[in-house]
């Protein structure tokens, strides 16, 4: 992870915000390229349910973006990102089970969204990216949740706006 580390170091500006939209840039860019190999190579299926309860919540369209696109990643990066971390580093485990602990993380993260297989697939990489983002940060700032939810909620907006479009 050292090694990812200093690639991040390198690639990112020094100034926090611009270093921030480019990590966001860089996972945004990351994810949607998956999705797209998932989807046109794989041929996997990346989608929503059509029925059940988040058919109820689109109806509602005010609601529908208050949960997918602020309280969802505000809960999620909480649970799947900021707490294991907080865990991870209280007890200082080794730091050769990191690459490890950032999988099983992020396939959790996968697992929590059942919508498709591709679709679980897809989110466990996404996931991989977040918790490996959040133990960048953790080593480098006091409040390493703000970075990661931002970026989680940029994602969910984006995807919020282009499924919409379809």
């Amino acid at each position: 992870m050292n090694k990812i580390y200093h690639l991040i170091d390198r690639i990112s500006p020094k100034n926090y915000w611009l270093q921030l939209l480019t990590l966001t840039f860089y996972t945004l860019f990351l994810s949607f390229s998956l999705n797209l190999i998932l989807l046109e190579v794989i041929g996997l299926k990346i989608e929503y349910p059509k029925d059940g309860t988040i058919k109820k919540i689109q109806n509602n369209i005010f609601l529908y973006f208050a949960v997918f696109v602020i309280l969802g990643p505000l809960i999620e990066t909480t649970i799947f990102q900021w707490l294991p971390t907080l865990l991870y580093n209280y007890f200082k485990t080794s730091k050769k089970l990191e690459i490890l602990f950032c999988a099983i993380t992020g396939i959790i993260f996968g697992l929590v969204h059942s919508y498709t297989l591709g679709y679980q697939i897809a989110v466990s990489f996404t996931g991989i990216m977040l918790i490996s983002l959040t133990m960048y940060y953790s080593e480098k700032e006091k409040n390493y949740f703000l970075p990661i939810f931002f970026i989680h909620l940029v994602n969910n907006s984006l995807v919020y706006f282009l499924k919409d479009s379809n």
